[in-house]
């Protein structure tokens, strides 16, 4: 910034319009001053971040008040400017004040666009503070959008709504809706869509451990961004991008990647006229994160040194992910007093914030700590009431759903009543939807009576085969189209699926080592290849993984005994693994841990 620049911008804060647009100036003399001083002392190159972010927020503040005495034209476009500066302003009641105010002086002055661009913000606001009010508003704001052709909007609310869903491990319902937004972009030939279900679907990737994956639907989505007025977007991206290079381990990489996302960053802040100091936290924590992971702990205590110096003047929602990947570095460090300190802040706060899910991983965590400081009863009992809780959070996910399906019903139910000529389609629709109900309640009822009539251990595995039924396919181009049209018509996959987990829950078949396929399909009395189609269909996994995940879950419970005196190799050959060593690699992939490591920490 030179100082001509600096001091055009310094005599702004200076202006103020009274009812009639006459500028008046506010102590002149001392801005002359001051400006004269800056240039001469050279401190205008050495003015802080800080000091610019609480000049900032203080011009934030200062327009927002002066805005009604404003004319009507120069209302809507300093409500515009303020809503893309104030997206990191840590007062967030202002920003709420701000967007409503936005949206009620576009309505009164029937500016569409601006309108749109204001709700988005609203909407965007509600993601990260509120969902139900994200999800009350939804549907006014996609139909608003959609029939105006506002598509950007469009499809930024539409993907934020799919986060959700990932968020809530509603992979099946965000895959269809990413499907459904990609077939929409193409339709219309919208880039900006395009890009954005190519984001998603690399974000359901990244849910599902799918790195590789990931990263092609992430390098993708850039590319359809290359033409877009705002950066913004790539800015996104390349975030997650550098999450799951991050994931693969593939650091080379990932320091070749942050200088061009250092580069964007500071395109978008000329598109702002200012350093946004939240764009530039997610650059400070993904050095310090990739200094930690190079080990190269030095470098990266500076890059949290600097965090640490402005954290504070962020929204409390950056917090967690700066004492996050603090926890991390020492724990590399083998500081694990000081990781375990930040573990149960974190702890503390996501139950204050109601994080249940976040807080879930932190158990798991914590337990791990617990295990390295030879604190292996505490670790242990620890472990077990990480998969206690995960059950509990599980059967509330469950509920939701069932409430939502609810809400769903009624608000179809409410639209087809206007259309009298429909009357049988809702009544049919009625019938349905209370028997669907009435199933999934009777199951969830049967399902907690079998909870409280078994030992931990026995919840521990049905747990695991709980979260087996979560395994779906990931995308549809996997299945055959004419079989998945086949399955949709008479449901026979469905059941077929059906009688081979109620086999495998019932009998230990899955521990006979030469079991394959065609063994299956001669115990069910069925075709082989019908076999193969249900259970890719149904849990996305080929026949030996969904045999393999079941062999592991009857492994977890053997060393989970305190009385096996079983050797791995023994161990190995009673759950149906051919060998020890693939034992010890399926199951170090499954959890995290080696057979030996999980047998101590279950023992002490």
């Amino acid at each position: 910034m030179n100082e001509n620049t600096f001091i055009k911008k310094v005599y702004k804060y200076a202006i103020i319009r009274n009812k009639n647009n006459i500028v008046h100036i506010v102590k002149l003399y001392d801005l002359i001053i001051l400006c004269i001083f800056l240039m001469f002392s050279n401190v205008a190159y050495k003015t802080s971040a800080q000091d610019l972010t609480i000049l900032h927020n203080q011009k934030i503040d200062s327009l927002y008040h002066a805005i009604q005495t404003m004319p009507d034209a120069k209302k809507i476009e300093t409500y515009h400017y303020l809503s893309r500066i104030s997206y990191s302003n840590p007062d967030t009641v202002l920003r709420l004040k701000i967007m409503q105010g936005f949206i009620f002086e576009a309505q009164k002055q029937k500016n569409t666009e601006e309108e749109a661009y204001a709700l988005m913000n609203l909407m965007d606001f509600y993601y990260y503070f509120n969902h139900k009010l994200f999800n009350d508003n939804y549907e006014h704001f996609m139909l608003f959008t959609k029939n105006n052709k506002i598509w950007e909007h469009y499809f930024y609310v539409y993907s934020l709504k799919i986060s959700i869903l990932i968020q809530e491990r509603n992979t099946n319902r965000a895959i269809e809706e990413a499907n459904i937004m990609n077939n929409f972009a193409e339709k219309i030939q919208s880039n900006f869509g395009l890009g954005t279900s190519n984001y998603v679907l690399g974000k359901i990737y990244s849910e599902r451990n799918r790195y590789q994956e990931a990263e092609k639907f992430f390098e993708q989505a850039i590319d359809y961004f290359s033409d877009a007025k705002s950066v913004v977007d790539k800015i996104i991206v390349y975030k997650s991008l550098l999450y799951v290079l991050k994931q693969q381990k593939k650091y080379t990489v990932m320091e070749k990647l942050l200088p061009k996302w250092e580069e964007l960053r500071k395109e978008r802040d000329k598109e702002l006229g200012f350093k946004e100091l939240a764009g530039h936290f997610y650059i400070d924590i993904e050095y310090a994160d990739l200094y930690t992971n190079m080990k190269n702990f030095k470098k990266a205590q500076t890059y949290f040194s600097k965090i640490n110096s402005y954290i504070e003047k962020l929204s409390p929602i950056y917090k967690p992910a700066y004492m996050g990947s603090l926890m991390n570095l020492y724990k590399m460090e083998e500081k694990y007093n000081e990781a375990l300190t930040i573990v149960n802040e974190l702890l503390e706060y996501y139950k204050e914030t109601d994080n249940k899910n976040s807080a879930l991983e932190l158990l798991y965590y914590k337990s791990v700590l617990l295990g390295k400081m030879g604190r292996g009863v505490e670790a242990a009992d620890l472990f077990e009431h990480y998969v206690i809780t995960k059950d509990s959070i599980d059967e509330i996910s469950i509920n939701a759903k069932l409430d939502e399906l609810q809400t769903q019903y009624e608000v179809e139910k409410l639209n087809m009543e206007k259309q009298r000529h429909q009357q049988f389609i809702i009544a049919m629709l009625v019938v349905i939807s209370l028997l669907i109900i009435l199933t999934v309640v009777m199951l969830i009822y049967s399902f907690r009576i079998k909870l409280k009539n078994k030992a931990i251990v026995a919840r521990i595995l049905e747990q695991d085969k709980i979260m087996l039924s979560f395994n779906i396919a990931q995308t549809k181009t996997e299945i055959d189209p004419e079989i998945k049209e086949l399955a949709a018509s008479n449901n026979h996959y469905q059941q077929l699926f059906e009688r081979i987990e109620n086999l495998f829950r019932t009998s230990n078949l899955y521990t006979d080592d030469s079991l394959d396929r065609k063994k299956l399909a001669m115990e069910l009395g069925t075709n082989d290849e019908y076999i193969r189609e249900a259970i890719k269909i149904c849990s996305g996994q080929t026949v030996t993984d969904y045999i393999n995940g079941f062999r592991l879950h009857y492994a977890r419970t053997l060393l989970s005994q305190k009385d096996n005196k079983d050797t791995l190799d023994v161990l190995a050959s009673l759950c149906g693994f051919k060998s020890r060593s693939s034992f010890h690699r399926l199951f170090l992939q499954q959890y995290g841990l080696t057979p030996g490591e999980f047998r101590k920490l279950a023992m002490k």
